[in-house]
């Protein structure tokens, strides 16, 4: 019965961790994205995790035309930079209703 006992209890414990960890994560992915919201420019990978727009997407639309406004900087080798004010520009004049 003791060891029945001492194995209840590790489960226990196992699971009370895993808890722990995965509150840890959603507090870390939380307080990514309110970085990320208080940044006055995007990469194409912060847009993405921020808004779900792929990032190849992006590229695409900056390639072909009719994506969000963007900044490319010459001085540091072309980072492309997105500001929020224009992903939200461009999320909204996509909507369409059905």
């Amino acid at each position: 019965m003791d060891k029945q006992m001492e194995n209840r209890g590790e489960l226990l414990q196992d699971a009370v961790i895993s808890v722990l960890f995965a509150v840890r994560d959603a507090v870390e992915g939380a307080s990514r994205l309110a970085m990320l919201k208080e940044k006055e420019c995007l990469t194409p990978a912060e847009v993405e995790e921020l808004y779900s727009i792929p990032a190849s997407t992006l590229a695409t639309r900056r390639c072909r035309g009719g994506g969000p406004d963007y900044t490319q900087l010459a001085d540091d080798g072309g980072k492309i930079l997105y500001r929020h004010e224009d992903v939200k520009h461009w999320l909204a004049n996509r909507h369409r209703r059905g």
